[in-house]
């Protein structure tokens, strides 16, 4: 006589380990995709903080170059924008 034990307990194994699996590949792309969220959020915030603090420099002292933690910026007056440069990337934005 054949002994069919084994595969009753294979077969809920299978499917409760794959299903495990594809909760972490889910957990982990959304993980990911919220520390991507968060990244863009604090560079966008950082670079309103600059333009921001460029163009009341620039009002107060005439101050055409300057720096805001590690993001370097300078005005170009005919222009009336901002060039922002911050960990090799460039941004411009307008003068308040």
């Amino acid at each position: 006589m054949k002994r069919k034990r084994a595969a009753y307990l294979l077969l809920p194994t299978l499917i409760i380990i794959s299903g495990l699996s594809l909760i972490f590949v889910v957990q982990h792309r959304v993980f990911g995709q919220r520390i991507q969220t968060t990244k863009l959020v604090n560079q966008s915030l950082l670079i309103d903080t600059v333009q921001l603090r460029a163009s009341i420099a620039y009002y107060e002292n005439h101050s055409l170059t300057g720096q805001y933690e590690e993001a370097h910026y300078s005005i170009a007056e005919k222009e009336q924008e901002i060039h922002i440069r911050w960990h090799s990337k460039e941004f411009k934005r307008k003068l308040f």
